[in-house]
């Protein structure tokens, strides 16, 4: 079997964003990080600087386990200010100022370098593929995102909360099984639950449920909303995968399955130039519509009237991608796995398409 991100310098990453520098209040930086999810370096930057971590923006999370360089804008702060970060691990380069913050979704497009290991078979080139949401977006080694997205869509928010809390996965730490099974088995008496200090967002609406032990819903605003809307954008994501998947099964007579975290899927090596919906409650597609009746979730659930932050229109995804800036190296003997041979590949793609999905097409 095949293995990326043996080490973080297995999986490199670089935004490409058109910056205009000059006048403005927002400060921009390049953040280049290993071993750190975005978001909580962020916050790390933000505890070195002393600001609140909300005058930051930036275009979508990066992998952690990997090097990755991505655009940052925080609003408000002196490019001096930035000369005094010292983070292991985290490098940060200051570029100037803007009149405007970074929109998520914004990045021109990703350059990745990635090294495959542990190699049993060639690698396949390929020029296009299917566009799916890969394991990262559904939870990683706990993928509940999709499942915890649909309940707050069904306003079922105590169960969401619980599956945002407890049922930890297999591939989770001892430690945080311990502490998700204790939350359940005390759910109710939540004065009484202990969370480690690593996970702020679960320590603080524990807080709160411990003094509102019956305010679910106020619970649910207690998560940064980034995380919330993700959470419901997760199960869309899922219906999209499916609704693909459905369509290349029925239509293409060469096709081959790639595993995920929440299933598998049907890729074909042919152009899909098309597109496919998140549904959301103003979704009019026949076969979205069929998939919600099965999932017992109507497009009206999308409007979530109790967080009306929640609420989710409809979008659409291109069905296949076209790779840009392609290549593929030699085939080298494997220095950490004994015996295996490893091969790098890059390659250039839009913002939200996902490079492993590339490496699984690649693996078949």
């Amino acid at each position: 079997m095949y293995k990326i991100k043996q080490i973080p310098e297995d999986f490199i990453v670089k935004e490409n964003l058109s910056v205009n520098i000059g006048n403005g209040k927002f400060l921009y930086f390049i953040m280049t990080k290993k071993n750190w999810a975005t978001q909580v370096a962020i916050e790390r930057i933000a505890s070195a600087l002393r600001v609140n971590e909300r005058r930051f923006s930036y275009a979508g999370q990066k992998d952690k386990n990997a090097v990755t360089s991505q655009y940052v804008a925080v609003e408000n702060l002196q490019i001096d200010s930035l000369k005094n970060v010292k983070i292991k691990d985290i490098t940060i380069k200051p570029l100037g100022y803007s009149d405007r913050p970074i929109r998520v979704g914004s990045v021109d497009s990703n350059h990745f370098s990635i090294t495959v290991r542990n190699m049993e078979t060639e690698l396949k080139e390929v020029k296009n593929f299917c566009n799916y949401y890969d394991d990262q977006r559904f939870g990683g080694i706990r993928p509940s995102n999709a499942k915890i997205g649909k309940l707050l869509v069904q306003g079922k928010f105590e169960e969401a909360l619980k599956n945002y809390l407890c049922y930890p996965s297999e591939e989770e730490t001892s430690e945080h099984k311990t502490f998700r099974n204790e939350i359940l088995k005390k759910w109710g008496d939540f004065k009484n639950i202990k969370i480690p200090g690593y996970l702020p967002n679960e320590k603080k609406v524990i807080a709160y449920l411990a003094k509102n032990p019956k305010d679910f819903i106020g619970a649910i605003r207690v998560v940064p909303k980034r995380i919330s809307t993700l959470l419901v954008q997760s199960f869309q994501s899922l219906l999209f995968n499916r609704l693909l998947s459905k369509h290349v099964k029925e239509n293409f007579d060469k096709c081959y399955k790639i595993k995920t975290n929440v299933g598998e899927f049907y890729c074909t090596d042919e152009f899909l130039d098309k597109k496919f919906p998140l549904p959301g409650y103003d979704c009019t597609d026949e076969e979205a519509i069929k998939l919600l009746k099965e999932e017992n979730v109507s497009i009206e659930d999308f409007k979530v009237n109790k967080i009306q932050y929640l609420s989710s229109r409809t979008t659409f995804r291109d069905a296949s991608i076209k790779l840009n800036d392609f290549n593929l190296g030699n085939i080298e003997d494997d220095e950490i796995n004994k015996g295996k041979e490893k091969r790098a590949v890059s390659f250039s793609l839009p913002s939200g398409s996902y490079a492993t999905i590339v490496i699984k097409c690649m693996t078949r």
